[in-house]
């Protein structure tokens, strides 16, 4: 059996596609499937004509990590393994589903999956897409409030968790489309 790709992906993968990444890997453990689904994370900066993140993981970042630490510690996600990467067409075109945490990623950026990768453009949705909303995960970079980090890391790890199904069926319909 051929494995199955989901990539999640935002603008830094500092925060939000990680968790997204890593709470689905979570729960593909949990309904057996982590063998058939693989799941990995990218952003757009390191891609040409954007700089590299500053920092390779969010724990590089002690303002955020202060907020996010006990919210992954209370999910039981470790993302201690993780290590920034830019989005690539390699990444792109093995991947069955992708799953863009904001419109910017998607579609608006000069540097978005649709702009860059027209071509895999019909396997990319927004992440809400999954709830039934066309609508954005903010984006947590300029935010310093701490609840709001909080509730991003949440709101993620619920939907992932609350559609997981969902999102396995849609990574194999799109699959049997490549």
């Amino acid at each position: 059996m051929r494995t199955i790709r989901v990539l999640t992906v935002c603008f830094g993968n500092i925060h939000r596609s990680v968790i997204a990444e890593y709470a689905l890997r979570q729960a593909l453990k949990k309904i057996g499937l982590s063998e058939e689904i693989q799941v990995e994370s990218r952003g757009l900066l390191g891609m040409p004509g954007l700089p590299a993140p500053i920092g390779k993981n969010i724990r590089d970042y002690p303002d955020k990590w202060l907020y996010i630490e006990p919210v992954l510690n209370r999910l039981e996600l470790d993302v201690s393994a993780h290590k920034t990467c830019p989005l690539d067409c390699d990444i792109v075109s093995q991947s069955s589903l992708i799953l863009a945490m904001d419109r910017n990623i998607l579609i608006d950026h000069t540097s978005s999956i649709v702009r860059v990768f027209p071509e895999n453009a019909w396997k990319a949705r927004l992440f809400m897409e999954l709830d039934g909303f066309v609508v954005d995960i903010d984006d947590c970079d300029e935010v310093q409030e701490g609840d709001f980090h909080r509730q991003v890391t949440e709101h993620i790890y619920e939907l992932v968790h609350r559609h997981v199904n969902y999102i396995v069926e849609l990574a194999r319909i799109l699959d049997a489309g490549r």
